[in-house]
């Protein structure tokens, strides 16, 4: 099996045959020009880490909270107590 995702120009590539994810990347880079980074470390703001001794994988989106967290701060500054509450 192998999965193609693609989000704009970024395209993630997965499966779990070696050899056929070899040959849908190479489909590709023969009609696009594509730049292979290795191993997906994050894509859309999700991290994503493999641990090979167990083949797993952990996905988290601690990244994108934290920089919401830091996006909505100035809003929570800037709050006042009223007498309505």
């Amino acid at each position: 099996m192998v999965m193609v995702g693609v989000y704009v120009d970024d395209i993630l590539i997965a499966g779990n045959n070696r050899s056929l994810i070899n040959e849908v990347k190479g489909y590709i880079e023969y009609h696009f020009k594509i730049k292979d980074l290795g191993p997906v470390k994050t894509m859309l703001g999700i991290n994503i880490s493999h641990n090979v001794l167990d083949g797993l994988l952990t996905i988290d989106q601690s990244t994108m909270i934290k920089q919401i967290v830091e996006e909505i701060q100035p809003y929570n500054d800037a709050l006042i107590s009223s007498p309505l509450g």
